[in-house]
């Protein structure tokens, strides 16, 4: 729900699945069956900056070559929500499930989401991009280093929008000192 704009917010706003419905449906599932919250899974790759990823972040590095190699595009929002959706037993699914969504109608309105077209952002990003790569074409190192400022610009932008829409509507306030964007201290 993070990701307003992106084609997994459509759907799940498609299915009158909101962002405070969907809060209440993870809070409830974490709350365990006594209200206690369940202890958080402990990576099975080990620590350090050499650590395999584990989970959800394993399964997106394998399957987003696959997706660019056979259906000719980069993976998007949607497809981490449809993997997600497919771990039967996992938070997503059940969460999903519990709202009414199965899996064909999941893949059918993604579908329709991606047929309506990239949001503002993502255009504007994607035309940034693409004056960038025909500036580096042409050797041009003040205009790629201009659009890039510009591409990090919008993309920042993008993020604060996307990350106080969210907090606004989970009732999540900023912490003292932390930036808006990445949650780092100023």
């Amino acid at each position: 729900m993070r990701e307003n704009e992106g084609v997994a917010a459509r759907i799940l706003l498609s299915f009158d699945a909101d962002s405070e419905k969907i809060r209440n449906e993870v809070i409830r599932m974490l709350s365990g069956p006594h209200g206690q919250r369940p202890t958080p899974p402990q990576p099975s790759g080990g620590a350090g900056p050499h650590a395999r990823p584990t989970g959800a972040a394993s399964l997106w590095a394998r399957i987003g070559p696959v997706i660019r190699e056979r259906l000719g595009r980069e993976p998007d929002a949607g497809d981490l929500l449809v993997m997600l959706a497919r771990i039967k037993d996992g938070l997503i699914a059940r969460t999903l499930a519990e709202l009414g969504v199965d899996d064909r109608a999941l893949d059918n309105a993604l579908e329709r989401a991606r047929a309506q077209g990239p949001s503002p952002f993502e255009e504007q990003i994607e035309l940034l991009r693409t004056q960038r790569a025909a500036a580096e074409s042409r050797g041009d190192a003040e205009a790629v280093a201009a659009l890039r400022a510009e591409e990090l610009r919008t993309l920042r932008e993008r993020d604060e929008r996307l990350l106080a829409h969210t907090r606004a509507r989970l009732g999540i306030g900023e912490e003292p000192g932390e930036s808006p964007c990445t949650g780092d201290s100023e």
